[in-house]
């Protein structure tokens, strides 16, 4: 057993006290002790490290789609749906792996623009002049959970900026209409720059969302 003295000045200190190597503190009203140098920390592993910088490129993608979108909560209420996690977090489970650090989007066709409980479109034709698009979808039944007046979202990205989405609010166009032509900005890219396309829905009231459907052109 060590001193007394030492054993004393812990307990009237009540700060570690290090001696021979040894750092001797008090827990939970009990002298305890601990070598007074302890090993380096081992290097993360690279799994690791990858992990941690994905993790960090999502929260930074993350905040520019929010900006993108204009905080509609499309994420948000989803998470609500689920009553599982945040909208951020969801966001993060969903379209973690296919955005990758110092890059962004990996997998255009994978990625979520959206989500949600409403149905998605059910697109049957898309062409593109220019700038100019057009999309068409199937409207030819009534969908369980769709309402001929949702408004018609468009998220999109180019090809050759995929830390950057964008989207077009189309107020004007509904589900109901089976269809949209818009002129997509052009960004300063070259006319033949790849367009990777996200259609959605939202009820009017802006509660309740469809998952996107993805297009390339």
């Amino acid at each position: 057993m060590k001193n007394t003295s030492v054993l004393a000045k812990v307990l009237l200190e009540e700060r570690p006290l290090r001696m021979d190597g040894v750092t001797y503190f008090l827990h939970n009203g009990r002298i305890s002790a601990c070598p007074s140098r302890r090993g380096r920390y081992k290097r993360m592993s690279d799994k690791v490290v990858e992990a941690s910088n994905r993790f960090g490129e999502v929260r930074k993608f993350w905040s520019i789609y929010r900006m993108a979108v204009s905080d509609l909560p499309v994420w948000k209420v989803m998470a609500r749906e689920t009553g599982r996690m945040r909208g951020d977090l969801l966001f993060h489970s969903v379209n973690g792996g296919y955005i990758d650090p110092g890059k962004g989007v990996s997998e255009f066709d994978r990625f979520k623009f959206a989500v949600g409980v409403l149905d998605a479109p059910k697109v049957t034709e898309v062409k593109r002049n220019g700038w100019e698009i057009s999309i068409i979808w199937e409207n030819g039944r009534e969908w369980a959970k769709a309402g001929g007046d949702d408004v018609a979202y468009l998220g999109y990205f180019y090809g050759t900026q995929p830390r950057a989405p964008r989207m077009l609010p189309l107020d004007n166009i509904c589900r109901a209409e089976s269809r949209l032509q818009v002129t997509v900005p052009d960004g300063g890219e070259p006319e033949d720059t790849d367009l990777h396309l996200y259609l959605f829905f939202g009820s009017r009231k802006g509660d309740r969302f469809s998952s996107s459907v993805y297009v390339h052109a």
